[in-house]
């Protein structure tokens, strides 16, 4: 038994020697449970740089005990990892507090699906740095190609659940490159469903969070539909126009729950006033800063009138 336990050992550091020999070269072996969105952002590479140069043509298809090249080492030519040994009387939270990491992030990077099982003498992956800078006084994240709420989620340490409630999004909702997410709810007010959907047919997309020259936020959905297509109320309320040189043509209408639904760009106003839900209140044009471009209806949702919230997935719900 001690033969045997000393060759255990043996063969162990001897692996785990070579293990570090191919860190300082830039390479990474593919432990079971990883997946490539994970490895590139705990050694701060892009997942399109990591398939690239590893000749992956599937993101989503790669095999354990597979050795990676890493993209010029990682920041610096080094790997944006270390690894611990797990000691008697360890815990995750407090691994993670003296590493400098969060629970999220180092059970993302180890592939641990509970937080609460870990064991002595285990070796865990600390992550390094995040593949993409977080801006902690705006509270957003942005969305690079390939990513996946489980990546964004490993490199901001923010859990799915929060940056599901804080963007008003499912876990089967698309993301794309290029938008921010916000990484943390900033409105605790809840809103209801839509009664109606805005625009009728209207073609859209989750275009929130998306940058943006004039206030750097996307803070709605653009409905892209012809010009005059009618606008309708979605939920029964008041309805005051303005008119101003970034929104053109604008409706506010504050439902009767004191959610404000804000609509841009109309080509001209319909009524005002008291409304029902599916009163005509506008028409769709490209007014404000959208002249020129296409016609659409940028349409925000504020719950209790405070600032807004994600309104795709509302729209979803009632306009498909």
């Amino acid at each position: 038994m001690r033969s045997s336990a000393a060759t255990s050992l043996l063969v162990g550091a001897v692996a785990l020697v070579a293990l570090a020999g191919l860190a300082q070269t830039g390479r990474y072996t593919i432990r079971p449970g990883d997946n490539l969105s994970a490895i590139a952002a705990r050694n701060g590479v892009s997942l399109q740089a990591l398939a690239r140069a590893n000749g992956i043509a599937d993101p989503d298809f790669i095999v354990a005990g597979r050795t990676l090249v890493l993209p010029g080492g990682g920041p610096s030519g080094a790997p944006a990892s270390n690894t611990i040994v797990v000691r008697p009387g360890d815990t995750l939270a407090a691994i993670a507090s003296r590493n400098g990491t969060t629970v999220g992030a180092l059970a993302a990077a180890n592939g641990l699906r509970d937080a609460n099982l870990i064991l002595i003498g285990q070796r865990l992956v600390v992550p390094g740095g995040p593949a993409a800078p977080v801006d902690p006084n705006a509270g957003t994240v942005t969305v690079l190609p390939g990513d996946s709420l489980a990546s964004i989620s490993a490199r901001t340490g923010v859990p799915i659940s929060t940056l599901l409630a804080a963007n008003n999004l499912r876990t089967t909702s698309m993301l794309y490159a290029g938008g921010r997410l916000l990484l943390a709810p900033r409105n605790g007010a809840a809103t209801g469903a839509l009664t109606r959907c805005p625009v009728s047919g209207a073609r859209f997309m989750d275009s929130w969070g998306f940058p943006r020259a004039d206030t750097g936020f996307h803070e709605g959905i653009d409905l892209m539909a012809p010009r005059g297509t009618p606008v309708v109320a979605p939920v029964s309320g008041y309805v005051s126009q303005v008119v101003g040189t970034i929104g053109g043509r604008q409706f506010r209408l504050t439902g009767n729950d004191g959610t404000v639904y804000i609509g841009s760009h109309l080509n001209s106003f319909g009524k005002a006033g008291t409304v029902k839900a599916g009163t005509v209140i506008g028409y769709v044009g490209n007014t404000g800063d959208a002249d020129g471009g296409p016609t659409h209806l940028h349409f925000e949702v504020h719950p209790g009138g405070g600032p807004a919230v994600n309104p795709y997935q509302l729209l979803v719900d009632a306009c498909r």
